[in-house]
């Protein structure tokens, strides 16, 4: 019969050696191949909804946080559902825009486009993204064109006139022209 030492120098010695080598490995393939990266939000409570040249927008701002491993974000989209008639919208990341706030003077509106960035889970990535709703918008080109032309035309043509009047000819005008998307009717008492 072997004596102790001997069994321990022959055998657990380079057994809890070659264990040490090989859990280093396989605990370096659970994080690269099996360990999902996924990203946390950390929204705001505050959501900007509204309208503009580029339609229906949605400004959305907060946190991100990757988890476990770094992760590149490449798109952002947003989908919502009216409650009233199961109607969806999908909102597309259209742009950047500063997390600075100016008081005072008001200036125009900077935004940076769209484009891919890298969260790490040591570094979060603060976000205040612009979406918007490119079929709607595409939907909305022409009668608000014509909405603008028509206000143009009508500023021009009167500008002696009272603006109560020209209000109410571009609304008259909007309510002709525009029966397929039609957004505003005109009720008199």
């Amino acid at each position: 019969m072997a004596e102790p030492a001997s069994i321990f120098k022959d055998y657990v010695t380079p057994t809890v050696a070659i264990y040490g080598v090989v859990q280093v490995w396989l605990i370096g393939l659970w994080r690269r191949f099996f360990r999902q990266a996924t990203a946390e939000i950390h929204p705001t409570s505050a959501i900007e909804v509204g309208f503009s040249s580029f339609g229906p927008t949605i400004g959305i701002y907060g946190t991100l946080l990757a988890i476990h491993r770094p992760v590149f974000v490449e798109n952002i989209s947003v989908t919502i559902q009216r409650q009233r008639d199961q109607a969806q919208h999908q909102f597309d990341w259209l742009a950047f825009r500063s997390n600075q706030l100016t008081v005072g003077a008001v200036q125009g509106l900077t935004l940076e486009l769209a484009s891919g960035f890298i969260v790490t889970p040591t570094q979060p990535h603060r976000y205040n993204i612009l979406l918007s709703d490119r079929q709607q918008r595409q939907d909305m080109i022409t009668p608000m064109t014509q909405i603008s032309q028509t206000w143009t035309d009508l500023d021009r043509a009167a500008r002696v006139q009272d603006p109560i009047v020209n209000f109410v000819q571009l609304f008259q005008t909007l309510v002709r022209g525009g029966q397929t998307t039609q957004h505003w009717t005109l009720r008199s008492k």
